[in-house]
C-alpha cells in the first residue's frame, strides 16, 4: 500500500506548529524577572523580594489571599538552576505529625514538612535542561491548590481563609 503524497503533506501540516503558534519560553534558570513574570501570570502581587547573585526569594499573594514563596535553588550570578514553590502556614499549637502525614498521603505531587512552627507544602522544579514557562506557572498553580487542600485537611475549620 502506498501513501498519497497529498495525505503525507496534510498529516505533516497537522503536527507541525505554524510559525504564528504561541510557544512558551524555555526557562533554563530562574532569575528575578522570570519569577516576577510567574507571579504576574497568576495575577499575584509581590510583597517582598530578596535578590542577590546567590539568592532569590519572592514572597507573593495570589488573588484569593494565599501567601506563597518562590525560592531559587543553587543560584550563581543571579540565575538559579532550580526553583521551589512553597505554601506555608503558622502553627499556633504543637505540630501533629500524624495528621500531617495523613494529609500528605492525599497527594504525591508535593512535599509536606513541619519546621520552625510552620507547616510547609513544597514543589521543586529542576531547570537544568529547561522547563517551559507555562509549565512553571501551572506547577505553581498546582502547588497553591495543594496548599489550600492541605490547610483544609490539617486545620479543618480552624483557619480563616487567609484572613491573617
Amino acid at each position: 500500500m502506498t501513501v498519497s503524497p497529498y495525505i503525507a503533506v496534510l498529516a505533516a501540516a497537522l503536527v507541525i506548529p505554524t510559525a504564528g503558534a504561541q510557544q512558551s519560553q524555555l526557562v533554563t534558570g530562574m532569575d528575578l524577572v522570570t519569577a516576577q513574570r510567574i507571579v504576574a501570570a497568576l495575577d499575584g502581587q509581590i510583597r517582598d523580594v530578596v535578590s542577590t547573585p546567590t539568592e532569590l526569594d519572592i514572597v507573593a499573594i495570589d488573588p484569593t489571599g494565599l501567601i506563597f514563596t518562590i525560592e531559587g535553588r543553587v543560584c550563581e550570578n543571579s540565575k538559579c538552576a532550580g526553583v521551589e514553590f512553597i505554601v506555608s502556614y503558622d502553627l499556633d499549637a504543637p505540630p501533629d505529625y500524624k495528621l500531617m502525614n495523613e494529609c500528605a498521603q492525599n497527594t504525591v505531587a508535593a512535599r509536606f514538612s513541619i519546621f520552625d512552627n510552620g507547616l510547609y507544602i513544597q514543589r521543586y522544579e529542576i531547570l537544568d535542561h529547561g522547563q517551559h514557562f507555562n509549565n512553571l506557572v501551572l506547577s505553581l498553580e498546582v502547588t497553591l491548590d495543594i496548599g489550600e487542600a492541605a490547610a483544609d485537611c490539617y486545620f479543618g475549620d480552624d483557619y480563616d481563609d487567609w484572613g491573617w
